[in-house]
């Protein structure tokens, strides 16, 4: 794996100046990337220069620094020319180097676009960013103080880690991230987060409620403690908002209460926020039968499970909740999903016994998108279950 020093040349004046950095031993010089190159003889140095920056500073560059690579870039005073800056970027940098990117003496919108340039990168070139550095010189000082800000860049993965959570469950990134050292004060997450996320994959209604009271309680936890980087606070209270539907404890499943049925459908949006409409199907197959059975009661000492020929519709008119007429609408939704979810588990393979329409993907999706959050809600309303409204989000989608 290669390494390589990105640093900017400026048209100011620069300064003599003794900087210091971590462990390396103190160096003065005029450029902080001479400095960075003496800590780093192995780092090939490639020098971002506009026409500007070459002509008040480059003979100094090539005095200080004369085995740099030039990467000539325009001076930014339009938006075509921080596309080529980011193209200049994307070219200069081979797969699977390790960047060290000096943001020091970046002109105008130079240190972001190539910050953003270097992300990209990360990605469809797999880079690794060391470290992102700024030189702070001030008159007057006797030694000026190098900063990371290598841990600033960390916080778009840890953005991206947790969208993909909140967004499929999925906490493998996250998970990852915590294995670091610098956030030890997250460690006691890791095992919440990959209880929920098995839970959710697998679809386990049960336990992702207990999982997800764990993780909230972990969460409040956690948020006691002094965090490296205090900004995640606002990233877990968003995980703890997310979850505050789904999660109970286990005095909800004593008499199936209703909250155990408020919790699965929380899952049932989740699902669908995410995108995974057949796991949204299936569970919301089962989910209606669960509301059967806790409208219709469960006898003393009889298990969890009623009969399922007692939660047919025949059946039910026979039974002691009346009126039937407030179950139509339910049945009708019901039968909808019993379509869909045998769409779903047998691969639309027989499609003579389902509507054609579920041949196209986009409308299956949009149909269970329609199904759970707007004809369930409205299916059990007449049933004295009033389930939260849609976000603006999922009614805009």
């Amino acid at each position: 794996m290669s390494l390589i020093l990105l640093t900017t040349l400026g048209a100011g004046d620069y300064h003599e100046a003794t900087y210091c950095w971590k462990d390396y031993p103190p160096h003065s010089t005029k450029l902080v990337s001479a400095a960075l190159a003496q800590w780093f003889p192995e780092a090939e140095i490639k020098v971002l220069v506009t026409p500007l920056a070459v002509k008040k500073n480059g003979a100094l560059l090539h005095e200080l620094l004369p085995q740099h690579q030039p990467l000539p870039i325009a001076n930014g005073e339009t938006e075509e020319d921080s596309w080529n800056l980011f193209q200049t970027v994307a070219d200069a940098i081979p797969e699977d180097a390790e960047v060290i990117f000096d943001v020091t003496h970046g002109f105008r919108s130079l240190p972001v676009v190539t910050l953003l340039a270097l992300s990209y990168l990360r990605i469809v070139k797999k880079v690794s960013l060391r470290a992102v550095v700024y030189g702070a010189w001030q008159p007057g000082q006797e030694t000026t103080p190098i900063f990371d800000l290598t841990a600033f860049v960390a916080l778009l993965d840890w953005a991206q880690a947790a969208e993909q959570f909140l967004r499929t469950g999925d906490a493998r990134p996250m998970t990852t991230l915590m294995s670091t050292p610098d956030v030890e004060s997250l460690q006691d997450l890791k095992e919440p987060l990959e209880h929920i996320s098995a839970s959710l994959a697998f679809q386990r209604p049960i336990q992702t409620a207990r999982n997800a009271q764990q993780l909230r309680k972990q969460i409040a936890k956690v948020k006691k403690q002094k965090l490296q980087h205090p900004v995640m606070s606002l990233m877990l209270d968003h995980i703890e908002d997310r979850f505050s539907g789904i999660a109970h404890g286990d005095d909800a499943f004593k008499d199936r209460h209703q909250q155990v049925i408020k919790s699965q459908y929380a899952q049932l949006r989740f699902y669908v926020r995410g995108g995974q409409y057949a796991q949204a199907i299936e569970l919301a197959y089962e989910w209606m039968r669960s509301l059967q059975m806790w409208k219709l009661g469960r006898p003393q000492g009889q298990g969890l499970w009623l009969d399922a020929k007692r939660l047919k519709p025949d059946a039910m008119a026979q039974s002691d909740f009346k009126p039937m007429e407030l179950w139509n609408e339910f049945f009708r939704v019901q039968e909808q999903v019993r379509l869909l979810r045998n769409a779903f588990a047998h691969f639309n393979e027989y499609k003579k016994e389902f509507n054609e329409e579920l041949a196209d993907p986009s409308a299956l999706a949009q149909q269970v998108e329609h199904i759970i959050l707007s004809l369930l809600p409205a299916a059990v309303r007449p049933l004295g279950l009033e389930l939260e409204p849609p976000t603006a989000a999922e009614a805009k989608a």
